[in-house]
């Protein structure tokens, strides 16, 4: 009997320990159409024998099998304040921590200039504690201004923001940092990093996979939907005929466009709001599956993060991105999708050290762009080159 795609789930869960094969089956994800998936992959060694005719020689199955899924996924809101978003396992299958701030952060601030404020006395003695975080002036001098933290200095308690504040907030300004859900890398080579379970159905078939590690890709294009592109390998379970699930997609809220109304604070290599027209970060985790007498695993063994960008091209003094380049200059990239208060939902993405290579140019509706990527450089502390927030 055939099969409908139009009766396809995807569903995960983080394991309780690696490779244990936690039940997904309550966790649905919201896939496009475009999902991939090369269900049993396995390595072969060729027959290399000598026989006195032609033909071939047979392989011999030398591992056990893998699995690789590939989709892609609308980078929503969080359904509740806060609260982590319904792609957040995702996030820590691909080498992502996860770190809450259940409740917001409030203080006075010590004092005020064009791009930060000083926090109060007893904010975090950590560098970058707030980094990526949403910040409201609640009170006092620019009371209602809202902006995103790009750095934070744990000594000084100074917080920097991602755009020039409209009022320069001082020792009178309260603020508060939204309550929020963050995800930062980690580096582990053993089963210590998150992993997964997975199950995929097609129409009344239905396969496990188990122990599952990737990588994702975030597009944040103008005037489109933001999307994560996963790459997930695991290792193969069961395929087994089993009725269509029911999908519950009510945890996933509806998108909204990246567009000037909706997104903002963006800095590109520390050039406040360019003219952007695409922009995507990629993690770039290396995923490899991996066997030995010992058993078998899907390990993540490196990261080299990149953004990718297309800006409109400009007077020299206004960006001279062709200098970046040419110096490998890094520099802050960032941008904020939704809003920031008490009771909006939206997200973050911060890059402290984007070091820009790979000039070139395009053309949009005649309008000529500047094209370049930038790596990811994590500082000498590691493991904090891209920060995601979600409020």
């Amino acid at each position: 009997m055939s099969k409908s795609a139009l009766r396809r789930a995807l569903r995960i869960a983080l394991e309780t320990a690696y490779n244990d094969g936690t039940d997904a089956s309550s966790s649905p994800i919201l896939i496009r159409n475009d999902v991939d998936v090369k269900p049993v992959m396995i390595n072969t060694e060729k027959r290399n024998v000598i026989q006195s005719f032609f033909g071939t020689k047979g392989v011999v199955v030398t591992t056990s099998a893998w699995s690789e899924i590939n989709f892609t996924t609308e980078a929503c809101f969080a359904a509740a304040a806060g609260g982590a978003p319904p792609f957040g396992e995702l996030l820590q299958m691909c080498a992502m921590s996860k770190t809450v701030t259940g409740s917001a952060i409030t203080g006075t601030a010590q004092a005020g200039a064009t791009a930060t404020l000083t926090l109060a006395s007893g904010a975090s003695a950590t560098d970058d504690a707030y980094l990526g975080m949403p910040i409201t002036t609640t009170g006092g001098t620019g009371s209602g201004q809202r902006n995103i933290i790009i750095a934070y200095n744990g000594t000084s308690k100074v917080a920097t923001m991602a755009s020039e504040w409209d009022t320069t907030p001082d020792n009178t300004t309260t603020y508060s940092i939204a309550k929020n859900t963050q995800y930062r890398p980690v580096t582990h080579l053993s089963d210590a990093s998150d992993s997964g379970s997975v199950i995929w159905d097609i129409d009344g078939k239905k396969q496990t996979v188990t122990g599952a590690r990737g990588t994702f890709t975030l597009t944040m294009d103008n005037a489109a939907i933001p999307v994560f592109k996963f790459a997930l390998k695991g290792l193969l379970g069961t395929i087994t005929d089993a009725s269509f699930p029911s999908i519950d997609l009510s945890s996933w809220t509806d998108p909204t466009a990246v567009n000037h109304s909706n997104s903002g604070d963006i800095k590109i290599c520390g050039v406040f709001d360019p003219a952007v027209k695409k922009l995507s970060f990629d993690i770039g985790n290396t995923v490899e599956y991996r066997t030995t007498t010992a058993g078998e695993s899907i390990i993540v063994t490196d990261r080299s993060g990149m953004i990718s960008f297309s800006v409109e091209d400009e007077a020299v003094a206004a960006g001279h991105w062709l200098e970046k380049a040419q110096t490998a200059t890094t520099g802050v990239f960032s941008i904020r999708h939704g809003t920031v208060s008490s009771t909006a939902r939206g997200f973050s993405v911060v890059v402290r050290r984007g070091q820009m290579v790979d000039p070139g140019n395009s053309v949009d509706q005649n309008i000529v762009m500047y094209d370049g990527r930038a790596e990811m450089i994590p500082s000498s502390a590691g493991n904090d080159e891209i920060v995601i927030t979600t409020w």
